[in-house]
């Protein structure tokens, strides 16, 4: 429900019911990634982060935290940040055809480099 409620351009709608569904169960990383999306849409990106967070504690094998992450730094202006977890997830997982492309944007959109030259 919370998804179709982000998808239909309902964030606060599943912003509430992301949060009653995390009091009893805090342990849904699921939820922690939609509660995270839903703050994205809501442009709370600071609370987004945190969900993030939480979410990642619980399933920290799974890539796509890393790139929403790198996204989240990247909305709040923190490209160094976003370029370092997009390379991370690279490094990690070379075939995640969206990190290098993520990674591919930043690059292009940075006027002075990000990383020093080796």
């Amino acid at each position: 429900l919370a998804r179709c409620y982000i998808e239909t351009g309902e964030p606060a709608l599943a912003h509430g019911l992301l949060n009653d569904h995390l009091r009893r169960s805090p342990t849904d990383a699921r939820a922690w990634w939609l509660l995270a999306e839903t703050n994205v849409k809501l442009g709370d990106f600071d609370t987004a982060g945190r969900a993030a967070k939480r979410g990642q504690r619980i399933r920290p094998d799974l890539p796509h935290w890393g790139l929403l992450n790198a996204y989240i730094a990247w909305r709040t202006d923190d490209r160094e940040t976003a370029a370092a977890t997009l390379e991370s997830v690279v490094a990690n997982h070379p075939d995640n055809a969206l990190a290098h492309g993520f990674l591919g944007t930043l690059l292009d959109e940075s006027d002075v480099p990000l990383f020093a030259p080796p």
